[in-house]
């Protein structure tokens, strides 16, 4: 057991003179040390707090911060006050945490870089009436850096009668009413606002909800709070939490555990008074390799990397554990691998040359080459999931480097973000969602948006396109499943819009189970949508957004039965373009099926009055037999299936049908699909129907059968 003072206590028997045994004090000794910093690469005159966690011949372990002697390799780049590491010129220091002939060295490397802001990891905020809500400040650089330091700003509540807000950031309401709160780092100033409501916590959520992992890593488990007012609330770093069995399982105040042995153990948060629990399976299995791999085997100096580490066990399952790794360099001058929490795996590159970077994790380890080069930066890409978005949906953008070595590299934290207006939302350059565009858009027509990477002289832009739009349904995917005890079924939530458009919505829709002794399904940032089945029987499963609800997917939990998921659709990929022949591309999004009919110049996406579309995706088979095709138009339509042209009316025309076009289908197989369409002016008409065997009528394909895939 760990002292409070860091130091360890055990014993042990040895004979008296006379005989009698006595107990005397055999203290474990010191294997190893783990240092952290809250901060790798930060600004001068910025400082930095090292943590040293001794690990003991026991196998326990302990803050050895207040113990541990701290150093630096060059007081002249970093300086050393205890554990407080001041950044005093721009270059790199190696920091040594030492007690009883252990030491461990990390890499700091500070920058000369002009604050340009600060930015919060909120941008506003809605709480319950007995909530809590942690605050990040992250410090915006010239250089494109961004560095944490909520420890060095002060806070501000307008109101501390509606809500509180401590010196580390934590923001506790009082009473339901709109607040501001004011954040302030070196002269540097954002207002957060803040609505406390008066709902109030109805019931906590913990994930993984089922779950298994073999023993000697780590599991991270989170704490959603269910609000009264239909919303979600993430307590997890609030919550208190506790484990049946520290045998089995201990676990932290952030709900991180670790799996100490083979066996099953309870885990509860407690939150307000309101507590759950979840039982978690800790197996026997043992590490038999691990996996390194980097983001790129070539760097240029200052760019970032990431190093992975996959674990394989006995049971033949993998795991990602990078978070629990140990990392070393060869050559600490060339790069360095971090361990601090959030970035674990980060490599930072210093100097030109070649190093090897070795990942150690459950008594095995792995080596890769990396090579710092020099390469100049010749061009930036951004890219984004869906370049058109939808009103209220968020997106985050990745920047890639071409080098003149011809490599291509991530350099989405290392590049500073910007719009070309910041009239439709904000684009952030924090460290913690670097890359994340918050959509404000409420225009009544598309609008353009250029999306910026900049790094040095070197810029990158992305034209996308914002567009207005309501929700009209909300539908998840799959509709039913069959699941046995102890499953989990990952749902995804779509939003289709008033215009056609869908998106997925999973991770901000509030997902429930009518019976959730049956199955629960997870709220949880990491996890959202994953229904976990409990016990045999029968519930349904419903996703909530913005007032509208879905319809309910009907699950079913019969260990008796094989589990079943139908693989369904989304709809087709739909690209617009200006120009009846494909002239101008204006954005590509996903339609949940083609059943359009446009007023005049109503078309989406500003494409105007003479336009075109291109749907690709694939069509699922219904039933095994021929299915009639069938389309309406106004003007030009053609759709090819599996390779086959089956209609072809390529020409200007007024409203007409086409009909019963035969193709054959097999049940549950995809063929490729092509339709293609053009509007000369005037009223727009595209519409695709089937009929299939055993169909009482001709229908619209439905999304189910359609693939943007």
């Amino acid at each position: 057991m760990a002292c409070a003072d860091g130091a360890k206590d055990s014993s042990s028997l040895i004979s008296a003179p006379n005989g009698a045994e006595e107990q005397v004090s055999s203290a474990p000794t010191l294997s190893y040390i783990n240092a952290y910093s809250d901060k790798v690469s930060y600004a001068v005159g910025e400082v930095a707090t090292i943590t040293a966690v001794g690990v003991y011949s026991d196998g326990t372990s302990s803050d050895i911060s207040n113990l541990a002697s701290f150093s630096s390799s060059d007081d002249s780049i970093v300086a050393m006050s205890s554990n407080q590491a001041t950044a005093i010129a721009a270059g790199v220091a190696h920091i040594s945490a030492s007690l009883d002939g252990v030491s461990r060295t990390i890499t700091l490397v500070p920058f000369s870089a002009t604050i340009t802001g600060i930015e919060l990891n909120y941008t506003s905020l809605s709480l319950p009436s007995d909530g809590q809500a942690a605050l990040i400040v992250n410090a915006i650089y010239d250089n494109g850096q961004s560095v944490n330091v909520t420890a060095q700003s002060t806070f501000t509540s307008s109101d501390d009668t509606i809500a509180t807000v401590s010196a580390s950031g934590v923001i506790d309401s009082q009473a339901a009413g709109s607040i501001n709160i004011t954040v302030d780092y070196n002269g540097h100033t954002k207002l957060l606002p803040v609505n406390i409501t008066a709902a109030s916590i109805d019931s906590i959520q913990i994930s993984p909800i089922v779950g298994s992992k073999p023993l000697g890593g780590a599991q991270q488990f989170y704490a959603t709070a269910s609000l009264s007012d239909g919303t979600t609330l993430d307590i997890t770093n609030f919550a208190t939490w506790s484990s049946s069995d520290t045998s089995i399982m201990t676990i932290t105040s952030s709900g991180e555990a670790a799996l100490i042995s083979a066996g099953s153990a309870s885990i509860t948060a407690d939150y307000q008074g309101i507590s759950n629990s979840v039982n978690f399976q800790v197996l026997s299995a043992t590490v038999d390799s691990i996996s390194l791999s980097l983001s790129a085997a070539s760097l240029s100096v200052g760019i970032n990397g990431q190093a992975t580490l996959i674990a394989n066990y006995s049971d033949g399952s993998t795991e990602d554990v990078t978070d629990q790794a140990s990392f070393s360099v060869s050559d600490v001058s060339i790069a360095m691998v971090s361990e601090s929490s959030g970035v674990e795996g980060q490599i930072n590159t210093l100097a030109i040359g070649s190093s090897d970077i070795t990942a150690s994790f459950g008594g095995q380890s792995a080596t890769q080459s990396l090579t710092v080069s020099g390469a100049n930066l010749v061009s930036i890409s951004v890219t984004t999931n869906n370049s058109l978005l939808s009103s209220g949906i968020n997106a985050y953008f990745t920047a890639m480097g071409t080098y003149d070595d011809a490599t291509v590299v991530d350099i989405t934290d290392n590049v500073t973000w910007s719009l070309s207006t910041g009239a439709h939302g904000s684009i952030s350059n924090s460290s913690s969602n670097k890359g994340l565009f918050t959509n404000n858009f409420s225009g009544g027509s598309t609008t353009s948006l250029t999306v910026s990477a900049t790094m040095g002289a070197i810029n990158g832009d992305l034209a996308i396109l914002l567009a207005p739009g309501t929700i009209s349904s909300i539908s998840i995917n799959p509709s039913s499943a069959t699941m046995n005890t102890s499953q989990n079924v990952d749902f995804k939530a779509y939003a289709h819009f008033s215009d056609g458009a869908s998106v997925e919505i999973t991770d901000i829709v509030t997902w429930t189970s009518s019976d959730n002794s049956i199955t629960m399904v997870s709220n949880g940032k990491v996890d959202a949508g994953r229904v976990s089945s409990i016990t045999q029987g029968s519930s349904n499963i419903q996703a909530s957004y913005n007032g509208m609800s879905s319809s309910s997917s009907a699950i079913t939990v019969d260990d008796g039965q094989a589990p079943e998921t139908p693989e369904e659709g989304d709809g087709l990929t739909a690209s617009y373009f200006t120009g009846n022949n494909f002239n101008t591309l204006t954005g590509t999004r996903i339609d949940a099926q083609i059943n359009y009919n446009w007023a005049t110049g109503m078309a989406p996406l500003g494409v105007g009055d003479s336009f075109s579309v291109r749907w690709t995706g694939k069509i699922k088979g219904k039933v095994t037999g021929d299915c009639q095709i069938s389309s309406r138009s106004d003007d030009g339509f053609r759709i090819w299936i599996g390779g086959n042209s089956i209609i072809d009316v390529w020409f200007p025309h007024a409203p007409r049908w086409d009909h019963n076009y035969s193709v054959s289908f097999v049940e549950g197989v995809k063929q490729d699909i092509t339709v293609e369409f053009f509007e000369n002016g005037g009223y727009a008409v595209a519409e695709l129907y089937w009929q299939c065997p055993g169909d009482a009528s001709l229908d619209p394909i439905p999304t189910e059968f359609l693939f943007s895939e």
